[in-house]
């Protein structure tokens, strides 16, 4: 087991920086900064940010796509010790504006823009409260005559100040305990954000104990391939590599092409990605064959992948594929394999326990501790487990049991060997290739159409994501909604991988007394017994017709998707469609599909 260390960015980068002076640390085209030369200049960038106001404790949020220099204005950040409020790329101004309220941020550094999104542009709309707010707006781009402080501002205000001594004696008192970036991930109860705070001992420790996983030399070539908001880019990526001693290599773009290109032109070695990014680079993979043979090790996480898939990208792209489990809020992860795991027990768990933390299995409603083998909910606690969720202390409290283990609202068991298989998440949000959507959010907007009279969002099953979002939408009498109508209404408003990707229209959604929507039991007439509830439809995406209702088998929990049995009824076995129940005149052994994966 690793010896935790308490290290800041700012004394591990300067250690790194005595040891590893000439070795590459950051690498972006003809660009390459080593681990001397990035200790030099985060320290010069940290001192202009002090220059500008910028202190210990300083909210400053991060809006852009990590280039060179984003990234060293970050890694500066840390070292001065200001909390970094990491925003979604792919948030609009609206998005980004309430959580720059609900964060307290003082300061912002916007990039450039990324694909349809232009950071500046949305700056510009963002209300004049907002805008008073903020005390100073930091470009990080490459554009003129920009209306903001640039990155070469900073970096002469840096080299010019005669503040770097008080930096370095700042540096020198900060905390490991101290707060060092927020990161948010959507909430369940509400449409507020949950804004998980860690520290800056979660950050070096959680890096290191992912350069542990992997195995990582400081001739190792991390690509980077993920976005720096996303909590897996920010761990198994940026920390990994740069409190180990490795080279981050940041790709033009992230798009799966770039990324092919950038493993084979700098010999990465470290590929790590969410499903769905692998699932895009195999296909390109497969259209143009790239060399990636210099790849090593690389993680999977954030969503899940059918074994089939874990093993096919293990296979063709020729190294060890190692899955793992994480969340937001525990900084170092809940579970990751070994590189010296086989590859059945790789596409199949997600590995042990990591170190410094420990897991036991509860029963959902009793929340009786439940032995090896039985499903039930993870629940976790450790020493890299979040600081707590900002400003909702109340919801901090309910996360945890009265023995400090965290539910991580993920259904599965561990086995004999101590493996840890999932099987299900009970939480509601709809995980889209490894990005959380929160139902509740889309279904306010939609709600705001006055045609409409109840909308309810679902996940689908989805090849490629995963999940994706399908509203459901039941409209006033004599009122009728476009497909397109619906769409159009939330590109104004939400992210683009919120948007639903299947719109359905209905008669009746059913509700209890209290409001809630109704789960309809269905009852077979052929044996008058119950065969469940239905927790998804199987439909044509072309015509928008539902074609089948999935139930879960008698071998599932709960009523959660998992890897087990279910029953498909075709539509033209349903006979009536009550209120609370729905009668099917069905053969049950011909509707149970035990290959049947969603």
């Amino acid at each position: 087991m690793r010896e935790l260390i308490r290290d800041t960015v700012f004394s591990r980068l300067a250690w790194l920086a005595d040891e590893f002076s000439e070795r590459p640390a950051l690498w972006q085209g003809e660009h390459k900064i080593n681990y001397r030369e990035l200790n030099e200049r985060t320290n010069q960038l940290a001192c202009g940010f002090l220059h500008e106001g910028m202190k210990p404790g300083s909210h400053v949020a991060i809006w852009g796509e990590p280039d060179l220099q984003l990234l060293l204005m970050f890694i500066a950040l840390q070292k001065l010790g200001c909390v970094t409020i990491l925003l979604n790329t792919c948030l609009k101004y609206k998005e980004a504006q309430e959580q720059v309220v609900e964060t307290d941020t003082e300061f912002m550094v916007v990039g450039d823009g990324y694909k349809e999104i232009d950071f500046l542009e949305e700056m510009s709309k963002m209300s004049e409260d907002v805008q008073r707010q903020l005390k100073k707006i930091i470009y990080a781009g490459v554009r003129q005559n920009i209306p903001y402080i640039g990155f070469n501002e900073i970096v002469e205000n840096g080299e010019t100040s005669q503040e770097m001594d008080l930096f370095k004696r700042m540096a020198a008192q900060l905390q490991v305990e101290n707060p060092a970036v927020m990161l948010a991930t959507s909430g369940t109860t509400g449409l507020k954000s949950k804004l998980v705070v860690l520290s800056m001992f979660h950050l070096v420790n959680g890096g290191l104990q992912k350069a542990e996983v992997f195995k990582m030399n400081t001739f190792d070539i991390v690509c980077m391939a993920m976005p720096l908001f996303h909590i897996f880019c920010l761990d198994v990526n940026v920390m990994a590599a740069l409190m180990s001693g490795a080279c981050l290599y940041l790709p033009k773009n992230r798009r799966s092409r770039e990324v092919l290109r950038a493993v084979q032109e700098a010999k990465c070695t470290v590929l790590n990605a969410v499903p769905s990014i692998f699932y895009s680079l195999l296909a390109r993979q497969e259209e143009e064959n790239y060399d990636v043979s210099s790849l090593r090790v690389g993680m999977i996480g954030g969503a899940y992948c059918p074994p089939e898939k874990f093993c096919e990208i293990d296979r063709k792209f020729g190294f060890t594929l190692i899955p793992g489990l994480g969340q937001t809020e525990a900084a170092a992860g809940i579970a990751a394999a070994e590189i010296a795991d086989p590859l059945e027990v790789r596409s199949t768990t997600v590995g042990h326990i990591v170190d410094y933390m420990e897991a036991r299995i509860v029963n959902t409603e009793t929340q009786k501790v439940l032995p090896t083998g039985e499903a039930g909910e993870v629940c976790v606690r450790g020493c890299m487990l979040m600081m707590g969720y900002y400003k909702q202390p109340e919801l901090t409290a309910e996360s945890y049991d009265n023995d400090g283990y965290m539910h991580t609202g993920d259904i599965g068991y561990i086995d004999g060997d101590g493996y840890l298989h999932m099987k299900a998440r009970i939480k509601d949000l709809i995980n889209r290739g490894g990005e959380k959507i929160n139902p509740n959010e889309i279904e306010s907007l939609i709600m705001k159409d006055h045609r409409v009279r109840s909308c309810k969002v679902v996940p689908v099953p989805d090849e490629h994501y995963g999940e994706q979002a399908c509203a459901v939408i039941e409209c006033k009498n004599n009122q009728s909604i476009t497909t397109e109508e619906v769409i159009d209404s939330l590109k104004n408003n939400l992210a683009d991988y919120k948007i639903p990707a299947y719109v359905l229209f209905v008669a009746h959604i059913p509700r209890t007394a209290t409001g809630k929507y109704r789960q309809k039991e269905i009852i077979n007439t052929c044996t008058c017994k119950s065969v469940g509830c239905p927790v998804d439809l199987e439909f044509d995406c072309t015509t928008g017709r539902i074609n089948a209702l999935i139930v879960p088998g008698p071998a599932k929990f709960c009523c959660f998707f998992g890897h087990d049995n279910e029953y498909v009824i075709p539509w033209n076995c349903i006979r009536q469609i009550g209120d609370d129940i729905i009668l099917v005149e069905i053969q049950e052994e011909k509707c149970f599909h035990k290959e049947h994966l969603l």
